[in-house]
């Protein structure tokens, strides 16, 4: 009883403070629009994020890293027209200490817009933070370390309805290869159901993501891996353009887990959750609030704080948790094509009674050079 009364508490608490703004991850969101004034332009695009990002985790559940690196993404667009919209380039990712680059990818994407409300992205997709998908099934950290994801895209962008299907074919296998390929499917939409003023509305959220490994050339005769992770939400935004807070969402989340391998090898089978936020949204500065409690939870790309098991250690079995979530960021566009984000995130463990906590810089550069 003493721990809810004081999650009660927070949650009053912070319609008491005073300087919150947009916590969610769309500030570092690529936009996909193919603009009109671009046809026949061919431009010099440079996607650039400089990050440090300290994980200080004190649980079983999983270990503490920092990450303090770099990744740049130069490419050569061309707009073809209003429908069409060619890309290539590379990829680069490095970490401060390491001499060498961790990754180098070439780039290759082709984006065709065949209706008015539908985008069609075959080669590298627009990943990540875009696919608007909670932390406890997709993390933040792929921002950082995988930005990249390669496969085939479909973007539908209405009035009442914003949907992202997509396929990221993150391993490939040849004949001998002595490892699985690996792929996610993924679903993400938002539909809005209602619209009570200009201040008040509603809408509902589907989040979907199917991790597989597997495939028949495989050397090492591991077992198909196919994991199922999706939420079912309802968000209220109310606009209230008071002195210190533009806007308020409240969003409560029912997900779900299902191990869908032929053979079960996973500690559970299948595991429920319930998520909820509160974030409080202004200009620059902000607050985000959330509680967490899971049975029997697993999800191989989310943030690995919110699972039962541990990745990398067998024995570790924690089949309830309970957390509760506190962030604030300052979130600035410096100048023309230059932003700059900082965050703090506390991660409270209610039944263990631990607290792990990150704090994070990051400075981005994305411009468009007109070449011709």
């Amino acid at each position: 009883m003493g721990r809810k009364i004081f999650i009660v508490f927070v949650f009053v608490l912070c319609g008491f403070s005073k300087s919150f703004s947009q916590t969610d991850v769309s500030f570092f969101n690529q936009s996909y629009q193919i603009i009109q004034e671009d046809s026949g332009k061919v431009f010099l695009k440079i996607d650039n994020s400089n990050f440090f990002k300290n994980n200080e985790y004190f649980g079983q559940i999983t270990d503490g890293y920092t990450a303090l690196g770099f990744h740049v993404t130069p490419q050569i667009e061309y707009s073809v027209n209003t429908k069409l919209k060619i890309a290539g380039g590379v990829h680069l990712l490095k970490y401060s200490g390491k001499d060498e680059f961790t990754k180098a990818i070439p780039l290759l994407s082709i984006q065709y817009k065949p209706l008015k409300n539908l985008n069609l992205i075959i080669g590298n997709i627009y990943g990540t933070t875009n696919h608007a998908i909670i932390e406890p099934m997709f993390e933040f950290e792929r921002y950082l370390n995988n930005y990249i994801e390669n496969g085939i895209q479909f973007l539908w962008d209405s009035k009442n309805i914003h949907a992202d299907l997509w396929l990221d074919w993150e391993q490939y296998i040849l004949q001998g290869d002595p490892f699985q390929e690996e792929f996610n499917v993924g679903l993400s939409s938002q539909i809005n159901l209602y619209q009570a003023s200009e201040k008040l509305s509603f809408s509902i959220d589907f989040q979907n993501i199917v991790r597989h490994e597997g495939g028949q050339v495989n050397k090492k005769n591991k077992p198909l891996y196919t994991v199922f992770n999706n939420a079912t939400g309802i968000s209220i935004d109310y606009h209230v353009n008071w002195k210190y807070i533009e806007k308020i969402r409240f969003a409560p989340y029912l997900v779900n887990y299902q191990d869908l391998s032929p053979t079960k090898n996973l500690m559970y089978i299948d595991g429920t959750a319930v998520y909820s936020t509160l974030e409080l949204f202004s200009k620059n500065t902000g607050l985000f609030l959330g509680y967490w409690y899971s049975e029997q939870y697993i999800t191989p790309l989310g943030n690995p704080l919110f699972e039962s098991i541990s990745r990398n250690k067998w024995w570790v079995d924690n089949p309830v948790r309970e957390i509760l979530m506190a962030k604030i960021s300052y979130q600035k566009n410096l100048f023309d094509g230059i932003s700059l984000s900082f965050r703090v995130e506390t991660y409270s463990d209610l039944i263990n009674g631990k607290m792990d906590y990150s704090y994070g810089l990051i400075l981005l550069f994305n411009e468009k050079f007109l070449l011709r």
